[in-house]
């Protein structure tokens, strides 16, 4: 290891840092942020130390103090060599995080060269993040950049906050701060009032809001009014088992499973105190005798009180007592039909209460006004022809009429007001609920694509839905896909209304398939790639793993290294090559057979050398390891249908290009695939996308085999009303808007630099707590953001989007013509511009005739137009490539 702290600071450098400085201070413990102190002149700013993650010959840095963004000092790490580690500042034992608190951390960078700057907070202590963990290219200019995160558990000192790259190219860091912050609003915390029932709307007189299923994709059951307990309505569970919901999921053992625990779900978290006691209680009876009623309680740490009581055709009160595990909680009740050998089952539930004691008192509601508001469909997401709405449920538990006062208001995704109103003096009679349409008068010519509508009053907690008018999209085919199909089908179908029309499967897995040689059960493969082409997708298979269990050349489990075993044991023994490759290319050829009526295209293995899954480097596995493999793969489809198209490459992200891509394309790899894999998360803002893909068409070009690229997993992360559960990854970013700024912007670029389709990453989370890895819907398929801003990505662009040119417009600052043959209406050939500035804001000249169209989709109605980080669409019919690229040109500037 050469460290050279170019000790010779510049002279110019050694006088700013005798001046006056004044920086942010940060809190949190952390030491010498400002980066203005090097006492020891080892060019390493005091406080900070710089571990490797490698062999001492691995690479080359050199540290030292340069100029600062405001005339004082910043750190700068110069890395001339890597083979492995890190180019790395950190202090250990400095920062102190809380479980639970939330955090902003800003600092300012640039950089020189392609580097991909990590910085975020570590435990040393088991390696577990601690909230902050974030990626970033930065420009050769300042930015500055800003984080907020949440703590995911205690750590002091053991914590290790680092800054580091994995590259050669120069670094600059300047003025970090970290800072405690209030936690965001959040519409999943109920507040605490006081109450004595914890409980919102739990006797269901304000319709199903604040109700949910666990286990499925919606809320199971229906509001009756059939002999309630209190008020005039229950909740009615109606299952039978020939016709349950269904959950599919094709990774890694390929399920099917039918709902078969009905379950009724508190939704949202109940701010209780840690370590009191409490009583959970409800009134239930059935239409048969039931041994086993299960009721739950949970706390995001997994903590959990639970009960299993026996009912039959009475009303009874059951009633769970629990000591609080953690400061939130949630309730639930469900009965498993499988154990109680059920065919059908009818359940009804009233007067639902949370209290402090450990026995229940009779029943009182959480407050003696409820409201309740929910869409006026399942989903909140509308078609351009409906009118969107939803519907306001109030109650009155009291003895006397009440006077209710109420404001409606529906903030657009921009955060901007789009409607707004009230309904004074509505009187609401003793003992009974009125219904109220909203947002009735108030409403809007026309709405905003995306919406959430809001009703407040001083009487009860405020309630909203997320609302999304979207397009028709009937495209049988598109540029964007899912890894993985939903496991719900009204997801698939939600996905295909927002333009996304491509399913990559994983079921085909040799060791399932032909668990042993020549026996063939395809059972479970025809039903999980059978039901998204039955929704109308397209589908792409994928043999994810080289081997089966008796093909396989692994060593036994106990003599692998720990760092395959821990994480992969369960399928690390299928990532080895298989010991015949000619048994590979036979299973291939079996499968593509079967399928070649349906199935066009395949992926050759999922992450090779650079994961688990597939020939890990860990192994002793080496890029050119892959190709012979590919060969035989290519060979078995081939043979099977001569017209598939078999994807090829290591699915790894583009900036790995020395390590995998050039060593794939000078070893002739592109002469067994007809497409070329990719992968990436980019975390951070995506423009350095354009030159790594670049480089990658260029390679391909020099190789005489240029072919296009498909991004089979990619994300960003974000949840405006996230779970209190701290995220490991993948992490979100800083917000729903930022989200689907980032992947419009992100897909864009793709699309303009050789990517043909993009497959956006999904998790088959658990529906009732969402982690966030939907991407584009909450529970019941509510609208997030990125899904008005994907469907009016894909309206715009069209079905086959065609990229024509990019528009020179400053280095800060992006534009790509597309051209959409059948226009975003379906109203003929058009050209279609994408243009944003990439953290400021620039307003331009008046562009002339075209017509112009936000993040979202809606029209811009103001000339000039402003550029900033939210991409807009211009459009253009009837001129010419060159005059449209000229008159932008000229008027973005």
């Amino acid at each position: 290891m050469r460290i050279s702290g170019l000790a010779a600071v510049s002279m110019i450098a050694l006088l700013m840092g005798a001046l006056p400085h004044v920086a942010a201070q940060p809190d949190l413990g952390a030491v010498g942020t400002d980066f203005e102190q090097d006492a020891d002149g080892d060019g390493v700013a005091d406080g900070w130390e710089t571990p490797y993650g490698a062999a001492a010959n691995a690479l080359d840095v050199e540290f030292a103090l340069d100029e600062g963004h405001d005339g004082g000092s910043s750190q700068m790490i110069r890395c001339t060599r890597y083979e492995d580690g890190h180019a790395m500042i950190a202090q250990v034992g400095t920062v102190a995080i809380e479980r639970g608190e939330w955090y902003r951390a800003t600092v300012w960078m640039r950089a020189d060269g392609d580097v991909r700057v990590g910085v975020g907070i570590h435990d040393t202590d088991g390696w577990r993040q601690c909230g902050l963990w974030a990626n970033v290219h930065p420009p050769s200019s300042w930015r500055r950049y800003s984080w907020r995160f949440q703590g995911d558990h205690d750590c002091h000192e053991t914590s290790r906050l680092q800054i580091w790259f994995s590259s050669t190219g120069t670094l600059w860091v300047d003025d970090l701060t970290l800072e405690r912050i209030e936690a965001p609003a959040n519409a999943n915390i109920i507040p605490d009032i006081g109450s004595h029932n914890l409980v919102p709307n739990s006797s269901f007189e304000c319709g199903p809001d604040r109700w949910i299923s666990a286990g499925n994709w919606r809320l199971f059951g229906e509001i009756t009014d059939e002999d309630a307990v209190h008020g005039s309505r229950c909740i009615k569970l109606d299952w039978r088992r020939e016709e349950a919901p269904v959950s599919s999921f094709d990774y890694y053992d390929p399920r099917r499973d039918p709902y078969t625990r009905p379950a009724l779900t508190s939704d949202g978290w109940m701010r209780v105190q840690k370590g009191a006691e409490y009583v959970f209680s409800a009134w239930v009876r059935a239409d048969r005798d039931i041994p086993n009623l299960h009721l739950h309680v949970a706390a995001p740490t997994g903590g959990a009180a639970d009960r299993t009581v026996a009912i039959g055709r009475e009303w009874t009160r059951v009633a769970l007592p629990f000591a609080a595990p953690d400061d939130l909680c949630y309730v639930q009740l469900d009965v498993d039909c499988d154990a109680a050998e059920l065919d059908q089952l009818v359940l009804w539930v009233d007067a639902v209460q949370v209290e402090r004691g450990i026995e229940p008192t009779p029943w009182q509601p959480r407050r003696p006004i409820e409201i309740g508001l929910v869409a006026d469909n399942t989903t909140g997401i509308f078609g351009p022809l409906q009118t969107p709405g939803a519907t306001a449920t109030i109650f009155n538990a009291g003895n006397q009429q009440a006077t209710v006062d109420i404001s409606c208001e529906g903030v657009d995704a921009f955060g901007n007001m789009a409607l707004s109103g009230r309904i004074r003096q509505r009187p609401i009679p003793a003992n009974s609920s009125v219904e109220i349409a909203l947002p009735g008068p108030f409403a809007p010519d026309r709405f905003p694509s995306w919406m959430r509508l809001s009703v407040h009053g001083e009487q009860f907690d405020d309630r909203s839905v997320r609302i999304a008018r979207i397009p028709d999209l009937d495209f049988e085919d598109s540029p964007f896909g899912l890894n993985h199909a939903y496991a719900w089908d009204p997801f698939v179908e939600l996905a295909r209304r927002l333009g996304i029309t491509w399913v990559r499967d994983w079921t085909l897995k040799w060791d399932h398939v032909e668990p042993e040689p020549g026996q063939f059960d395809f059972s479970m493969a025809d039903y999980q790639i059978n039901r998204p082409l039955s929704l109308g997708a397209n589908v792409l298979c994928m043999f994810p793993f080289p081997s089966a269990e008796w093909s396989s050349t692994a060593p036994p489990v106990e003599e692998m290294p720990d760092e395959l075993t821990l994480r992969a044991g369960y399928r690390i023994r299928t990532a080895y090559a298989p010991k015949d490759p000619s048994e590979l290319e036979d299973y291939v050829f079996e499968c593509v057979r079967r399928y070649r009526d349906r199935i066009h295209v395949w992926e050759v293995f999922n992450e090779s050398i650079f994961t688990s899954y597939s020939l890990p480097r860990a192994a002793g596995y080496e890029a050119v390891d892959y190709i012979p493999l590919l060969q035989r793969v290519h060979s078995g489809c081939k043979r099977a249908d001569p017209d598939c198209l078999v994807i090829g490459g290591y699915s790894t992200p583009p900036g790995n290009f020395e390590g995998l891509h050039r060593p794939f394309i000078e070893a002739g790899g592109l002469e067994f695939c007809d497409l070329y894999s990719l992968h990436i998360y980019p975390g951070g803002e995506p423009e350095f996308i354009a030159d790594q893909l670049d480089r990658i068409r260029d390679a391909m070009r020099d190789a005489g085999r240029e072919m296009p690229m498909w991004m089979t997993e990619y994300a960003y992360y974000a949840d405006d009303d996230p779970d209190p559960i701290p995220r490991g990854w993948p992490a979100f970013v800083e917000s729903e808007m930022v989200q689907a700024q980032w992947n419009t912007r992100m897909c864009v670029l793709q699309l303009a630099h050789g990517v043909e389709k993009v497959f956006y990453h999904i998790w088959n989370a658990r529906a009732n707590r969402d982690t966030g890895a939907r991407i584009f819907f909450e529970y019941a398929g509510a609208p997030r953001k990125i899904a008005s801003s994907q469907a009016a990505m894909a309206r715009m662009l069209g079905p086959e989007p065609r990229p024509l040119r990019s528009v020179d417009i400053g280095d800060d600052a992006s534009c790509y013509v597309f051209g959409n043959r059948r226009g975003p209406d379906g109203d003929g050939p058009a050209l279609v511009a994408v243009a944003w500035h990439h953290w400021g804001e620039r307003r331009s000249q008046p562009i002339g005739d075209v017509e112009a169209f936000d993040l979202f989709g809606d029209p811009i109605r103001t000339e000039p137009l402003t550029l900033t980080s939210s991409p807009v669409f211009v459009i253009a019919r009837g001129q010419s490539l060159v005059q449209f690229t000229s008159t932008l040109e000229e008027a973005l500037q």
